[in-house]
């Protein structure tokens, strides 16, 4: 029972949570619990929730603040009344559409981000593949809205990426970013000297880093100070229903041409 931890059942809550009222996370955690943990009693698995109920509570609580500070929709509400906690979620339709997306290959997850960046404005381009360093796909092209004039190459941004498809469980490492925000350095100081006709030696660039899973906590403190743009599966599932991607038509529109 040492093994279940705290982090473990937050993340099963996450993952497996349908209830659009509010319920006690006690029960919550009790019912999910005895589908990922069947060989366990009744017993067993009304003990593991009990111990863990409060740091399982803390956990979800800072899950909740840290998708707002990030931007993302939190798609799930804890309701403390009085010490008896609540939770409700609201669809829970990116989870479906984050194991979608998450059972793409790591080419055809490349070319999704690369057509996703298309989809906010951007002419999305591959360059990943073996030797890569890094770098999987860019985007540039992106006009300043409601600027028709003084709107020059030089004034649309760059955006180099990575994009990572890993199991939710496996996240980023402060390593990888590092690794990444060496490469991106080098691949935007290759577009400008290679392309300068059209990149400017001081054309705004941007750093972005997504993934079908989520990002170590020391991996999002080096990307705030950095200005790496973290874009995780949650948000990369929200971005996607925003603009009318979901698990029905995601073959059609890695088919799509951009």
């Amino acid at each position: 029972m040492s093994d279940v931890s705290p982090s473990i059942i937050s993340r099963w809550v996450l993952e497996c949570g349908d209830n659009e009222e509010y319920k006690p996370l006690r029960d919550v955690s009790n019912i999910i619990l005895h589908v990922k943990l069947p060989l366990y009693s009744d017993e067993q698995i009304s003990d593991i929730c009990e111990i863990n109920l409060s740091k399982t509570y803390d956990i979800l609580d800072s899950k909740y603040n840290e998708l707002v500070k990030d931007g993302i929709t939190p798609e799930f509400f804890l309701f403390d009344d009085h010490g008896d906690i609540y939770i409700k979620f609201i669809g829970n339709k990116s989870i479906d559409l984050i194991k979608t997306i998450a059972s793409l290959s790591p080419d055809e997850f490349e070319v999704y981000c690369s057509k996703l960046l298309s989809s906010i404005g951007f002419v999305g381009e591959v360059v990943g593949g073996t030797g890569d360093g890094c770098v999987d796909f860019i985007g540039s092209g992106l006009r300043l809205r409601n600027i028709h004039i003084f709107n020059n190459p030089a004034s649309q941004p760059i955006v180099i990426g990575q994009a990572k498809k890993y199991k939710t469980e496996n996240l980023i490492t402060l390593k990888e970013i590092r690794e990444f925000f060496g490469a991106a350095i080098i691949k935007a100081d290759e577009l400008k000297r290679e392309k300068l006709e059209i990149f400017g030696l001081n054309h705004p660039t941007f750093f972005t880093y997504w993934t079908t899973s989520d990002f170590h906590p020391s991996t999002k403190a080096f990307a705030q100070k950095a200005g790496i743009w973290c874009v995780n599966g949650l948000a990369i599932a929200q971005l996607s229903s925003h603009y009318g991607v979901n698990k029905e038509n995601i073959t059609e529109f890695l088919s799509s041409e951009t």
